[in-house]
């Protein structure tokens, strides 16, 4: 306990340090742009068109195309411990849970994400929304994280926020790329190597341009697998390309085209199980336990595969009163995983061994047409029309395996359940904004949605008695509504403060039961939602170069969808129960006290408690804290960057991420099955030297070596296994622009 508290005071007084006035000169006079300003970052998660970062009224962090380079992020997990009010459930790449402000529970996912104008929010029902795609972060020109609900201008799944990735567009004036390549080596395993590059070409100037962008990322893996003898098993090669093309005919239209693929191919899961635990005995074999870190014992060999492709097509009109933005998107991904399912047949006493296979293609074409006024005056309007369809096929199948872990040819299924699902959604929404005065902005936003839901399932092989055959086809509907209520006040040119309380929700759906006609179970479970209010402020001092942004929120979440059980048949189903209230405090501080230092701290806290007994299966009790929801977060930033020789600039960088202790059940102490993941502190060093033509650096990522508790599995069914971080890996890049 005292080390944890130690670790938790040293993390929030690194956050705090940094706003210590006395490290900063005076205000000189006021300019424009100061010299020795941060720098201003334009964002339009809004749908608003462009507007500066700290004149949002609302929680957003931008992580631009700088800070993305600067801090070597490729991926998701890279960047999500530097913003406060964002944690994440981890089971490796491409099977993550993003978890905002504290929302989590089983059903559809809580935070949206968006890929430009594509809607590639995850589903994964049982996970809450895991399984979100880890589409490479190469040539992105902003990440901007939206902290609360955004439901009325984004939709369902926008409960707790939402994720927005920008990419770069061409540049239609100037012929440009980058190549980069990296080297690296992590402990535990072996070799990695990447190489992206993109090229921008103006076909027809200031027509006319295409970008091109392609990877190719192969790293090590640093899990061993001590049953069958194999090591460094959950390797990863992931490829992928993207290319946009943007055409303007005219001073007023804008046509936007692009298509982005991306293949990745993982060995097996980051599972691993404790030094000294004893592994499953298979009938007939000697007992063993697990001798060293970052080992397991599956029975199988657990391979993934995803493939995910979003084709996107925008029209941006401009015109006297505003802009018409018309777009028509296409997020198309095949995954197939494979998970050990040999320890529950044999607590079942069924001496087989088997591999649960879940291939599935999900489809998603989303539309939208909005209206974004430029009005002479005080009053704005944004307005728009929604229309999306899902289709889900998936499986579920069990095969059995040979000794070495590999599927039997010919395998005979075990079991195969076939689920063929649609969901259609149709909405209008829209936003008024009237400012009061020139200081004073008052906004009002609603949404209407409605929803259909179809399931088609089939039994092929169950293992009670013959084949049943398809079930009958189901059919549901669910419609919601939700406000937004906002107000800012612009104290001066760099001094803001706000105020909003909003709906979220997220939608319904039907319940899958195979097989129906042995056991009766509600075949719909209705929509969620919350209330949001928050206060906040945006603060800007010292001629700009020190930046203060804090939030104050509290959330009131009702109708929680929930995974209940059948008592008769023990079949798990989804319904709607219980209550929460969640609190927390975003901070982020943004510095350069001398030229060529900036400093970013971010520090949330967040508490998730119930405030009404979920049903059973859950042994959760009001006041419980709801699982998976650290309480501190924090991040330090440090960068340094000075004259070295002739053009070339030299810099050093460090990272460091605080992550506090979690329960990954919700009854804690009381559940036999609860895991207490411990806190950790992940740390990342950079350093090195560029000019306008090359950059080459040096780093070394989880530089202590923490083999970190990010989640874990524990089942009367399995033995206990967590999931972590990579290890620490060290390596040099080398970037080349023209």
């Amino acid at each position: 306990m005292y080390k944890k508290d130690q670790t938790l005071r040293r993390a929030i007084a690194l956050t705090l340090g940094t706003t210590t006035i006395g490290a900063f000169p005076q205000a000189s006079a006021q300019s424009p742009a100061p010299v020795g300003a941060l720098e201003e970052i334009v964002v339009t998660a809004r749908k608003r068109g462009e507007e500066l970062l700290q004149n949002t009224p609302l929680s957003i962090r931008a992580l631009t195309s700088d800070t993305l380079q600067d801090a070597g992020i490729q991926q998701f997990e890279d960047w999500a411990r530097m913003v406060p009010g964002i944690t994440f459930k981890d089971l490796g790449p491409g099977e993550k849970t993003i978890v905002t402000r504290g929302l989590v529970s089983t059903g559809a996912a809580t935070t949206a994400v968006y890929f430009d104008e594509t809607n590639i929010t995850a589903f994964n029902d049982g996970e809450g929304g895991g399984r979100n795609v880890d589409i490479k972060l190469f040539d992105i020109d902003r990440v901007d994280v939206l902290r609360g609900p955004q439901g009325t201008i984004y939709g369902a799944s926008a409960l707790g926020g939402v994720i927005r990735i920008e990419t770069a567009k061409p540049d239609l004036n100037e012929f440009s790329g980058a190549i980069k390549a990296d080297i690296g080596y992590t402990a535990s395993g072996a070799e990695n190597y990447s190489f992206n590059g993109h090229v921008n070409i103006p076909i027809i100037e200031d027509v006319l341009g295409l970008r091109l962008v392609a990877w190719n990322v192969d790293n090590s893996g640093f899990i061993d697998n001590i049953r069958l003898g194999r090591n460094e098993i959950n390797d990863e090669q992931t490829s992928g390309f993207r290319a946009i093309a943007r055409y303007v005919p005219s001073d007023r239209l804008t046509l936007t085209a692009s298509a982005t693929v991306q293949n990745q191919e993982i060995g097996d899961g980051v599972r691993y199980n404790r030094v000294g635990d004893a592994a499953l005995v298979y009938p007939g074999e000697q007992p063993f336990s697990i001798t060293g870190d970052l080992q397991n014992s599956d029975f199988t060999v657990n391979e993934r595969s995803d493939d995910p492709r979003i084709y996107s097509l925008t029209a941006d009109y401009d015109f006297k009163y505003g802009n018409i933005v018309a777009t028509t998107n296409l997020y198309d991904r095949e995954v197939e995983f494979n998970f050990d399912s040999t320890p529950i047949l044999l607590f079942f006493g069924v001496p087989i061994k088997a591999i649960s296979s879940f291939p599935e293609e999900r489809e998603i074409w989303s539309n939208e047409i909005r209206f974004n006024s430029s009005f002479d005056g005080p009053l704005q309007v944004l307005a728009g029309v929604f229309h999306q369809e899902e289709k889900i096929d998936s499986a579920s199948r069990v095969f059995t395996v040979d000794n070495d872990g590999l599927i039997n040819e010919p395998s005979p299924s075990v079991l195969w359940v076939v689920r063929d699902r649609e969901f259609d959604e149709t909405a209008v929404f829209g936003e008024v904004s009237f400012d009061v005065t020139s200081q004073w902005n008052l906004t009002v936003g609603a949404r209407y949605a409605e929803f259909d839901f179809v399931t088609d399932e089939e039994a092929l092989v169950p293992f009670f008695g013959p084949p049943t055959g398809p079930e009958p086809t189901k059919t549901g509907s669910d419609s919601t509504d939700i406000l937004r209520f906002n107000t800012s006040y612009q104290i001066s040119d760099d001094h803001m403060v706000y105020a909003t309380a909003s709906e979220g929700f997220r939608r319904g759906g039907l319940n899958l039961n195979a097989f129906g006609a042995l056991f009766d179970i509600p075949e719909t479970f209705g929509s969620d939602s919350l209330w949001n209010y928050e206060i906040g402020a945006k603060t800007s001092w010292f001629d700009r170069r020190l930046t203060v942004n804090a939030t104050l929120y509290r959330l009131d979440w009702s109708d929680i969808q929930v995974e209940t059980v059948d008592e008769l048949g023990g079949i798990e189903y989804f319904a709607n129960a219980g209550e929460a209230q969640v609190d927390g405090v975003e901070l982020e501080v943004f510095a350069r006290p001398i030229s060529g230092l900036d400093i970013t701290a971010t520090l949330g806290w967040t508490r998730a408690e119930l405030t009404e007994d979920p049903p059973p299966p859950s042994n959760g009790l009001d006041g419980d804290e709801i699982n998976n929801v650290p309480e501190w977060t924090a991040s330090l930033s440090a960068q340094y960057t000075w004259p070295v020789f002739s053009d070339f600039d030299g810099f050093v960088r460090a990272d460091m991420d605080y992550t506090d202790g979690s329960n990954t059940r919700i009854a804690g102490s009381r559940d036999p099955f609860n895991v207490a993941l411990e806190s950790y502190e992940l740390v990342n060093l950079r350093a090195g030297i560029e000019n306008e033509s090359w950059r080459i650096t040096a780093y070394a990522d989880n530089v202590f070596d923490e083999i970190t508790q990010n989640d874990a599995i524990n089942e009367v069914t399995n033995i206990l296994a967590y999931f972590t971080t990579q290890p620490r890996t060290i390596g040099v890049n080398a970037e080349y622009r023209f």
